[in-house]
C-alpha cells in the first residue's frame, strides 16, 4: 500500500462518484480507503446525496421534481435500497443527443454514520449541503438534498 498514513485530508465527492457505485460493498471500499491513505489525525470530508430528502416528500412528486436543464425520463426511486434510477438525455459539444442510464445512491444520516463508523473513523459531524454551499454550521434537515460529513482518523 503505497500511500498508506500519507494524507492529511481525503476529499470524497459523492454525487458524482461515491454514490454511482452499483455494489454497496463498493460503497463501504471507498471510505475505508481513505481511512487507510489519511494519518492519524487526517481529517476526511465528503458529500453525499441525502435520502430524507426524497422519503420527506411524496417519491412521486420528487420523481417529477428530479429534471432539471437535461431531459431526464423513467426516474424509478426505489425507497429500500435508496438507488434513483433514471435515463438522462443532453446535448454533446456537437449538439448530438446523448442518453445516460443513471444508478445514483442514495444515503440517510444514520447510514452515513454507521459507514464512517465501519471505515474506522471517529469525531464526525454531518451538515447540511444546501445545492454547494457546504457549511458545518447549518443542520441537516429532511429537505436537504445533499449532506457533508466532516470525520478526522483517531
Amino acid at each position: 500500500m503505497p500511500f498508506l498514513g500519507r494524507f492529511g485530508l481525503a476529499i470524497l465527492v459523492g454525487e458524482g462518484a461515491f454514490p454511482l457505485m452499483k455494489m454497496d460493498e463498493m460503497n463501504f471500499k471507498i471510505p475505508r480507503g481513505a481511512f487507510r491513505a489519511l494519518r492519524p489525525g487526517g481529517k476526511l470530508i465528503m458529500t453525499t446525496l441525502n435520502g430524507l430528502c426524497p422519503l420527506c416528500r411524496s417519491i412521486a412528486a420528487f420523481k417529477n421534481e428530479a429534471g432539471g436543464p437535461s431531459s431526464s425520463t423513467d426516474h424509478d426511486f426505489d425507497p429500500l435500497t435508496f438507488r434513483m434510477r433514471s435515463r438522462l438525455t443532453a446535448r454533446d459539444d456537437q449538439g448530438h443527443a446523448v442518453e445516460l442510464d443513471c444508478d445514483e445512491r442514495w444515503h440517510v444520516p444514520s447510514e452515513l454514520s454507521w459507514l464512517l463508523k465501519q471505515a474506522g473513523l471517529a469525531e464526525f459531524g454531518i451538515f447540511s449541503a444546501k445545492l454547494g454551499a457546504f457549511s458545518r454550521t447549518d443542520i441537516l434537515t429532511p429537505g436537504d438534498f445533499e449532506m457533508l460529513a466532516v470525520a478526522v482518523k483517531p
